[in-house]
């Protein structure tokens, strides 16, 4: 089967498309090169006077640059990014 040539289309013709596909406001976010799982849960360390301290969270919507926090974490809490995965 061969397609019948398109003559509004010319060279270098490009598309750009955004798709929301979830959007909210006021919500805390992480990277998800921050989240580790333990056991079936998903955590984090934070930095708490000075030293890491792991803590388990709750996520909701993710991409593959951020998670969505629902639960452990608050509102300016700083978070380990690439934490390793030698947990102590």
């Amino acid at each position: 089967m061969h397609s019948p040539p398109c003559d509004t289309i010319g060279d270098a013709y490009r598309v750009e498309v955004r798709i929301v596909v979830w959007e909210a406001q006021n919500v805390l976010t992480v990277p998800t090169s921050a989240l580790f799982r333990e056991g079936n849960q998903w955590a984090v360390y934070r930095i708490v006077d000075g030293r890491a301290q792991r803590a388990t969270i709750g996520i909701g919507h993710q991409t593959g640059r951020e998670a969505e926090i629902t639960t452990g974490l608050d509102v300016g809490d700083r978070v380990i990014v690439h934490p390793g995965d030698a947990h102590a």
